[in-house]
């Protein structure tokens, strides 16, 4: 009860690493996240969009944010149970569809994840990252490279909570960055509870 109390009135930190991390490049990679997603992926570099993707029945296989990290190369987040699946099914429909040039693998590993929410998210993180965090610099549906405790990372701002708040996507192959961020991000909430 404590930590949903707090996190309506003032922020909760959530370690989302365990979701499934699939990343998406080449030259056809859009067109073929817009052939399988039922929104429209393709918007711009540094955007994210919730979606789900979709079978040829229209059935849906998968519920995912997807986000452009550069020019033809898409992170999508799945959930923790899903990943096998969703990893396979791309590869089956890209195969199937010959989408050859596009290529899919499993990043999972590659990062931490985690989540603060609450109204006083942007107050905490302000105080950490190097990025202006204003609604009109970091508009929701938006992932910007950003640094951390002296870390190079990406945050989106999306909730799952109903509360202003981000995900802060931390590399785990520099030694000890997950720990350095998850540790400012405590530090920096402390005065607020």
């Amino acid at each position: 009860v404590l930590e949903h109390k707090t996190t309506r009135s003032s922020a909760g930190i959530f370690d989302e690493s365990s979701f499934a991390k699939i990343e998406i490049s080449g030259p056809r990679s859009g067109e073929f996240l817009n052939y399988v997603a039922a929104n429209d992926v393709v918007r711009g570099e540094n955007r994210a969009v919730y979606t789900q993707l979709l079978n040829s029945r229209g059935g849906i296989e998968a519920d995912v944010t997807i986000t452009t990290i550069a020019p033809n190369k898409y992170l999508l987040i799945t959930g923790t149970a899903s990943g096998r699946h969703d990893l396979t099914w791309l590869r089956k429909i890209a195969s199937e569809k010959k989408f050859t040039d596009v290529k899919i693998a499993d990043v999972t590993e590659d990062y931490a994840v985690f989540g603060i929410w609450g109204p006083k998210a942007r107050e905490i993180m302000s105080k950490i990252v190097d990025i202006d965090l204003s609604h009109k610099a970091f508009p929701f549906a938006r992932s910007l490279p950003a640094k951390i405790a002296g870390i190079d990372l990406r945050m989106t701002r999306i909730t799952y909570v109903g509360e202003l708040g981000w995900e802060i996507y931390v590399p785990t192959k520099v030694p000890g960055a997950p720990l350095k961020v998850w540790e400012a991000m405590l530090n920096a909430g402390k005065p607020f509870g």
